[in-house]
């Protein structure tokens, strides 16, 4: 039988429609509310600091025999980082995919691989020189998030981006899993290595260098360009 919203409003309504008592209805209401709880949801939320922290609730609820996969091509965020280290010592199984071509020019990136790494012994692939440009979180069997939004600071407290949240055992997060493993166990993916990190941390740290030496260097040229003016005026 078909009823309008109205009419799915109105508990009277609906119990005489299915013959049920009131006192009935209260006492199913609890195992109702709890099989509903447990139908899978999927929902299109903004990547925001309630959002961030969501996500890092799931991560941190994992439980040893769960999974964790992380496929992100700007991680930065080390709030997720040091989650995911707890979480692998715990003994939950954390596998991680990044765009290393992105990475090896972003010290906060570099950092978070070698502390994932260095820290828990996680491995971290990337796919060479292919582009990996997802954006995906998957928990166990019943939580994945995908989307705009990187693992990083500017995209849940900057930029206007995304999430698309599927909690519940679906087959939303079955999809995200196979979409994971096909490209963390492909042809072209390879474990990043503790010397490629390094050199990329030292290169990315002489650049750095050079940069204040060149802006230092600048400055005492226009001191003594300042001084020369004031000479010649007088």
């Amino acid at each position: 039988m078909w009823m309008t919203p109205e009419k799915l409003n109105n508990i009277k309504y609906v119990l005489a429609v299915v013959d049920m008592s009131r006192s009935t209805y209260k006492a199913l209401l609890p195992e109702a509310m709890e099989l509903l709880s447990q139908i899978p949801k999927t929902k299109f939320r903004k990547a925001d600091e309630a959002q961030e922290k969501r996500m890092l609730d799931h991560i941190r609820a994992a439980k040893p025999g769960d999974t964790i996969y992380i496929a992100e091509y700007a991680f930065t965020l080390h709030v997720f980082n040091d989650a995911l280290i707890e979480r692998k010592q715990a003994g939950v199984d954390v596998y991680v995919l990044v765009d290393l071509t992105w990475c090896r020019s972003h010290t906060e990136a570099l950092e978070v691989i070698e502390n994932l790494q260095a820290a828990a012994g996680i491995e971290v692939k990337h796919l060479a020189s292919q582009c990996m440009h997802f954006k995906l979180v998957i928990v166990g069997h019943v939580y994945a998030v995908g989307g705009s939004a990187n693992l990083s600071f500017a995209a849940f407290h900057k930029n206007a981006d995304y999430i698309v949240e599927v909690e519940g055992r679906s087959e939303g997060v079955a999809s995200a899993k196979v979409l994971f493993e096909e490209e963390y166990n492909c042809e072209h993916a390879r474990l990043v290595q503790a010397h490629e990190v390094a050199a990329a941390l030292a290169n990315l740290a002489a650049k750095k260098a050079a940069l204040e030496a060149e802006k230092a260097a600048g400055k005492k040229k226009r001191k003594r360009s300042n001084r020369s003016n004031i000479f010649d005026s007088r």
